[in-house]
């Protein structure tokens, strides 16, 4: 299950939006993700960011329906990066947090 809680975006005007997920009533195994708050119906793109400290896909919301394109950038990580960083990101969002210091160890 993708952390969607994590996405964020940001529209023209610079106004940051959390996203949420609602069920899809397209397929019962499927969701629809909704920025929160709602967003004006003037925006131009938006730029979404699915993990902190990635950068961002602006998704265009002037241009017609069927006028879909494809961009494609050359990968910055390997694949094998991109796993660690992954199974990283997980670790992390799982780990438990400690409100105290670790204790001192003792000399031997």
């Amino acid at each position: 299950m993708l952390p969607f809680s994590q996405f964020t975006a940001m529209d023209h005007n610079g106004t940051s939006y959390r996203m949420s997920t609602h069920p899809s009533t397209r397929d019962p195994r499927g969701c629809t993700l909704r920025p929160h708050p709602d967003p004006p119906h003037d925006l131009r793109w938006l730029d979404l960011t699915t993990t902190p400290g990635e950068p961002a896909v602006r998704i265009d919301l002037t241009r017609p329906s069927g006028t879909a394109r494809v961009t494609v950038s050359k990968a910055t990580l390997s694949p094998g990066e991109h796993l660690r960083n992954n199974i990283a990101m997980r670790l992390l969002a799982v780990a438990p947090t400690r409100s105290a210091p670790f204790p001192a160890s003792s000399p031997r």
